[in-house]
């Protein structure tokens, strides 16, 4: 099992639809792997097209998805980007 991981949540949504390949042009500057998710959220009482991009880091992967997340909320010009993160032990079989 790999220990101190942390799994990195983005949400953030769009004004229209858009491909997951929309979402790769900018996430590509800064992540080669990661898990997309087409969701529906609610924002203030919105529906809006959402979508929750998950990623694998250490610690030191804050920064790169605090910029992400700046990215996106510019990109898809949204008033915020909801980031968690989750210490996780993982392993690959």
């Amino acid at each position: 099992m790999q220990a101190n991981q942390r799994i990195y949540r983005l949400a953030f949504s769009t004004p229209e639809p858009v491909t997951p390949d929309k979402i790769w042009e900018v996430a590509k500057e800064y992540f080669t792997s990661y898990t997309l998710y087409n969701t529906q959220g609610v924002w203030q009482g919105e529906i809006e097209h959402s979508y929750i991009l998950e990623v694998l880091g250490d610690r030191a992967e804050l920064v790169t998805v605090q910029g992400l997340a700046a990215h996106f909320r510019d990109y898809f010009e949204q008033t915020a980007v909801l980031v968690s993160a989750q210490e996780i032990e993982w392993e690959m079989i």
